[in-house]
């Protein structure tokens, strides 16, 4: 769990620096190694735990890749990442909740991918 966090912690401080000053470091792209080292530590921290089969786990999980396809598509990936930075912009002067954020942003916006995914599971059972 140290690992995670301190590589979290690094990565998000790096981001929001580098928004608020115009640092031009790439540390959150995809093959940044320090995102390679959060993702390593993040699937290792999950590997010690072990969790019992809850209802709501399965139900989430069988919308995960929807979310990525649809987060990941560069056409919808334009307006979601406009649609953080603008939100991003209004409150970064705001200590604290330019912490919290990114973090509500992202759960927010997979409760909403899962819901329209859940929709259309619903639609493709009848066809």
């Amino acid at each position: 769990i140290g690992l995670f966090v301190i590589s979290l912690l690094f990565v998000v401080a790096i981001s929001i620096i580098n928004h608020l000053v115009d640092l031009k470091i790439r540390i959150p792209d995809y093959n940044s190694p320090f995102t390679m080292l959060l993702a390593i530590s993040f699937f290792l921290m999950f590997l010690k735990w072990s969790v019992k089969s809850e209802k709501w786990i399965t139900w989430m999980s069988e919308s995960v890749i929807g979310v990525y396809l649809v987060h990941s598509n560069p056409v919808i990936g334009k307006y979601i990442e406009q649609m953080f930075y603008d939100g991003f912009n209004h409150i970064s002067d705001i200590g604290i909740l330019s912490f919290i954020y990114p973090f509500v942003f992202a759960v927010f916006l997979y409760f909403i991918i899962t819901l329209f995914d859940k929709i259309r599971i619903l639609i493709f059972r009848f066809v």
